[in-house]
């Protein structure tokens, strides 16, 4: 438990303003480049589907855009088929090193968390390079080989510890709240893992 509170606390201090230009110009470039593959990926046939689900049964004119489309979902149903878009045409960002597409799953939280919180562009890209970070470290140090004999794939184990982190600092939480939310990530997984 001492990790999650230290990796909540150093996520809490992380601020734009202290960040690296270089950072912060990579940030936005994947962050275009999610958005573009997204727009494209909405027109698929795994995206459509998911759209024609959330019409009929979750559509909202006060929720989070679906990327390329005219819809409206509540937030986790948005993120949902926004990652579906972002990865269904397999262009999305890859760390080979962890075996992961980190976009996938950060991005589509962070975006789904700013609209819900109203944040600035400044502080979706402090959740997103914060989603990042822990995704990928995670998805380097519990080595990708092992992971995928365990019958887990690093994008969705690592992704979900970073799509917690980069919504939870999106919106707002204290490290109190973050160290929540990893827990809650983890909790999910552990489901999973028993199915």
């Amino acid at each position: 438990m001492e990790i999650v509170r230290k990796i909540a606390q150093l996520t809490q201090e992380l601020n734009y303003a202290d960040m690296d230009a270089s950072v912060l110009d990579r940030a936005k470039y994947f962050l275009l480049d999610y958005l573009g593959v997204a727009i494209r990926g909405s027109r698929t046939d795994s995206s459509q589907l998911v759209q024609r689900f959330l019409s009929v049964n979750h559509k909202t004119s006060q929720g989070v855009p679906i990327i390329g489309t005219e819809i409206r979902a509540e937030a986790y149903f948005a993120a949902l088929a926004n990652g579906t878009a972002s990865h269904s045409l397999e262009l999305d960002d890859v760390v080979n090193a962890a075996s992961l597409h980190p976009g996938v799953t950060v991005m589509s939280a962070a975006l789904s968390a700013g609209c819900m919180a109203k944040c600035t562009g400044r502080e979706l890209l402090e959740g997103i390079i914060a989603g990042y970070e822990l995704t990928v470290k995670l998805g380097i140090a519990l080595d990708p080989a092992a992971h995928y004999a365990q019958g887990f794939h690093p994008t969705g184990t690592c992704g979900t510890f970073g799509a917690a982190l980069a919504a939870a600092k999106i919106l707002k939480l204290d490290a109190d709240g973050m160290a929540r939310a990893l827990g809650i990530a983890a909790e999910e997984i552990k489901k999973r893992g028993e199915d």
